[in-house]
């Protein structure tokens, strides 16, 4: 169906499900597709959409500051993804991932799909905000490098030096000295490496080392956590019960993330423990060689660079609904 035919394209009817629906939030924005020359949304549609549930539903507007925004949904099956391709800078802003069901790929999936729907629209490199309670893991195992910042490298190597202090007493020698010298270097890519050491926590997190006054353990980390936070606790009135408070949210969070993985029989890894939580930025450069082996292994291999491969996938549905 012609964009230039937009106003016979239907509605998006209320129940109705399709294997992949690509839509406008507007009407007005049909018309501001075709003159801004974008690339066919019926095609750049199936490519967000590739290989993803039935019913997923891939979503255009145009936003402020010359930026398109992409919203690839699944109500269904529990995932999206929402971000904003910047067309003058030519980067896929930071967005917004949620996957309910781990471990099946579709996070991997969205990440292959968001990086070369991103090449189709003409971007070099992608933008990630490491902040929610899985992504500063799922951003360094898939092979994101840091942003290179001074401040955003030295934030990063202080929070996983603290955690791997704090976990040091339970994990070989050779694996501390492994993550203690790879934490130490001024890389933007090791947080890489740190995220797939893959020493088995899973015995220590199902134990009662992390509970509430358990002894020797719970006193050495409070200790650490007294001298980690002895500046924002000076002017507390009881800096002690303050470090408790903190310590005990803090290893609330690890353990439930931990039971996550124990209850599906997975082991919790130390790269996941490190990593679970931590708040940083990261930049992929899509011609960044290094970064994008990594990315390319993690998600899989990406389908247009394969033998003859176009650079747009037909969508299962055709139509472009209008609501």
């Amino acid at each position: 169906m012609s964009l230039t035919d937009h106003h016979n394209l239907a509605r998006l009817p209320s129940g109705l499900i399709h294997p992949l629906t690509c839509c406008f939030t507007h009407e007005e924005h049909v018309d501001e597709w075709s003159d801004r020359g974008l690339p066919d949304p019926s095609e750049l549609a199936g490519i967000f959409g590739r290989d993803l549930p039935h019913g997923t539903v891939v979503t255009f507007s145009f936003e402020a500051g010359n930026r398109l925004k992409v919203d690839i949904e699944n109500e269904f099956e529990g995932f999206s993804d929402s971000r904003e391709y910047c067309l003058d800078t030519h980067t896929i802003h930071q967005g917004d991932m949620s996957v309910s069901q781990k471990g099946n790929g579709t996070g991997k999936k969205l990440l292959r799909n968001i990086i070369e729907g991103g090449r189709g629209l003409g971007c070099i490199a992608l933008m990630v905000n490491a902040s929610s309670d899985n992504g500063g893991y799922t951003w360094a195992r898939a092979g994101i490098p840091l942003l290179d910042s001074d401040y955003i490298k030295k934030e990063a190597r202080s929070e996983i030096g603290f955690r791997l202090a704090v976990i040091s007493p339970f994990i070989p020698e050779d694996v501390y000295s492994q993550a203690a010298q790879l934490n130490a270097e001024d890389s933007i890519y090791n947080i890489h490496d740190l995220a797939s050491l893959d020493c088995d926590l899973s015995i220590f997190f199902a134990g009662d080392y992390l509970q509430p006054n358990s002894g020797y353990v719970w006193g050495s980390f409070l200790s650490m956590y007294q001298q980690k936070y002895k500046t924002r606790f000076a002017c507390a009135a009881n800096p002690r019960e303050m470090a408790e408070e903190t310590l005990e949210k803090d290893m609330e969070k690890y353990r439930a993330t931990a039971e996550h993985f124990l209850d599906r029989k997975m082991p919790y890894t130390l790269g996941r423990f490190l990593f679970t939580g931590v708040s940083y930025s990261g930049y992929l450069f899509f011609d960044d060689k290094k970064a994008m082996d990594r990315v390319r292994q993690y998600v899989g291999g990406f389908p247009s660079e394969a033998p003859n491969a176009t650079r747009t996938v037909t969508p299962t549905f055709l139509g472009i609904s209008v609501y």
